[in-house]
């Protein structure tokens, strides 16, 4: 992969993985910063000056997923904290 992007699809042919194993590590990667998915589902290298900006909006994005679900669910009213 370069700076020009790959797919996932590109990523898991190249090296050869299984369909698992690329969407786990590809998913760890984009948590760390250090790659990051375009809108056409291209992955690219982030830049080393972003890296941490691309992991803290990374981060925030699943929060806001799971708390939106969470309160979909219920969940929040099942809790008891003491």
């Amino acid at each position: 992969m370069d700076y020009g992007g790959a797919t996932y699809q590109q990523v898991t042919d190249d090296l050869r993985l299984h369909h698992g194993t690329s969407t786990a590590r590809l998913s760890e990667l984009c948590d760390m910063g250090v790659i990051y998915e375009d809108n056409n589902g291209y992955f690219h290298i982030t830049p080393s000056d972003k890296v941490g900006e691309y992991a803290a909006m990374r981060d925030d994005a699943r929060y806001k997923k799971w708390k939106k679900l969470g309160e979909k669910n219920g969940w929040f009213n099942q809790l008891r904290i003491v």
